[in-house]
């Protein structure tokens, strides 16, 4: 499997890792010096460095978009209290358009001898005890957020040494096996082969019996390999934070249940299905949105 981003690094190195088991164990005319004394233990653990820091993107961004949900929950809540205040007060949109200038204009109010109570009898103290959730569910994303920039900068690091190892191992191989080898034959892709992107198929998904059930119309392209279905927290596709979920055939089934990012109601998911060629040039459906009921 080329490398042709974070979704491939595992599935790669694991290739890798079994074809250089295979020529260990082999009789075959390949002495495995690697400059710089690298050996498969040094790929197998740069590959659970890169399990780890992907493991570490996908909580960190679990829990930054469960935060996003919680911050647009809380924050269209005060703006319906806003509008309840502007209401009450004849109209201050002009001269009061924050929050905190609501705080203080209502505590003003009551400072001036009135008892303002919006509708069921929310008063100010109310309004402030939001406000201060408010601002704690921020804080928390903006620790989430930068616990996201710090695991892709861990991956991405990985990543980038996974795929030097991956290239001396191959340009080892192709220099000291003789072609028409089987060890040869059955080396990994590491980089695409000359080809065109596949047509991408429809998609569609859905939260059914407990779990988000993708599904998707057959390829018909006659170099077809398997479809992999890739996926994320939230609402927005970010490739550079896809996760395999899993594989098919094209024997199999053309539909994949999965309750990945989904664990709490109102958990959003989003999901894409990728035609992988036998050359490695894949192409992704347009992203589908799941949200847990």
């Amino acid at each position: 499997m080329p490398l042709v981003g974070p979704a491939s690094y595992l599935s790669a190195a694991d290739q890798f890792l079994e074809h250089w088991s295979r020529v260990e164990s082999s009789d075959g005319p390949v002495s495995l010096d690697l400059a710089g004394g690298i050996d498969r233990r040094a790929v197998a653990e740069v590959r659970s460095r890169l399990g780890e820091a992907q493991k570490a993107v996908t909580n960190s961004r679990n829990s930054r978009e469960e935060e996003r949900r919680n911050l647009a929950e809380l924050d269209a809540m005060i703006e319906d209290r806003m509008g309840q205040f502007y209401a009450q007060c004849g109209g201050k949109e002009d001269e009061v358009r924050t929050a905190d200038e609501v705080l203080r204009a209502w505590m003003a109010i009551e400072q001036a001898g009135e008892n303002l109570l919006l509708e069921g009898g929310f008063s100010r103290l109310d309004f402030l005890t939001d406000l201060c959730a408010r601002n704690l569910v921020a804080s928390a994303f903006s620790v989430f957020d930068r616990a996201l920039s710090s695991a892709r900068e861990e991956r991405d690091g990985a990543g980038e040494q996974l795929d030097s190892y991956l290239k001396l191992y191959w340009e080892t191989i192709q220099n000291q096996v003789p072609v028409g080898h089987q060890l040869r034959e059955g080396l990994p892709l590491l980089d695409l082969c000359p080809g065109r992107k596949p047509a991408a198929v429809p998609i569609s998904a859905c939260w059914q019996d407990g779990s988000a059930l993708v599904a998707w119309e057959r390829s018909e392209e006659a170099e077809l390999d398997r479809y992999e279905i890739r996926g994320m927290a939230g609402d927005h596709y970010d490739q550079e934070d896809e996760e395999l979920l899993g594989c098919a055939s094209a024997e199999d089934e053309p539909r994949f249940s999965t309750a990945f990012a989904l664990s709490e109601p109102g958990a959003v998911a989003v999901f894409r299905v990728y035609v992988i060629l036998r050359s490695g040039h894949e192409q992704g459906s347009q992203p589908v949105v799941v949200r847990r009921s």
